[in-house]
């Protein structure tokens, strides 16, 4: 994107913040929590990326005030279902810690429905992964696939031990990236 580049929040393209969440699960509610947000930005000619872990439940709220404090530079946040769960589930998370959501503000572009509206009738799968392949032909090899993810990191809660945890680290930096293309 160029500094002249038109976006749907009006925003440009260094104020933009691309979301995406790693959960314990798909549920939502009270239950769900978000144990990885990673958050990545254009800073001038560079991409930032930053990788928030929730390193026990007790920590959550230092983990969504850290968020909330990178988003108070955002004009703009962009998710990839972020419409129907992500943000919904940050907004949720805040609430049982009695702080106020830091994306109620901001204008939000959830990608995947453009996508849809986009590529659907084309036959494209609309999974982030999957138009990354087509759109952009990148192929992640190695990833880990989305289902296993809740079970690492309940691994490491049980264990203390993080290995399994860096696959899904990568695996959330891959789809901020993929956001941003």
């Amino acid at each position: 994107l160029g500094s002249g580049a038109f976006l749907p929040c009006g925003a440009n393209s260094r104020k933009l913040l691309f979301l995406d969440l790693e959960t314990t699960g798909l549920a939502g509610g009270a239950g769900t929590y978000a144990f990885l947000v990673g958050c990545g930005w254009f800073d001038g000619a560079q991409f930032r990326l930053r990788q928030f872990f929730l390193s026990s439940f007790g920590a959550e709220r230092a983990l969504l005030e850290s968020v909330a404090e990178l988003a108070a530079d955002a004009a703009c946040v962009v998710t990839y279902n972020g419409k129907t769960f992500d943000l919904p589930l940050i907004e949720t998370r805040c609430v049982l810690q009695r702080m106020a959501t830091p994306f109620a503000v901001l204008p939000h572009v959830d990608m995947l429905h453009p996508a849809r509206r986009l590529w659907r009738e084309d036959d494209v799968e609309c999974r982030l992964t999957n138009l990354e392949r087509t759109l952009c032909g990148h192929t992640r090899e190695g990833d880990v696939p989305g289902f296993e993810i809740p079970s690492r990191y309940f691994h490491y809660v049980r264990t203390g031990d993080a290995r399994a945890l860096d696959a899904v680290l990568e695996h959330n930096r891959l789809d901020i990236l993929s956001l941003a293309m």
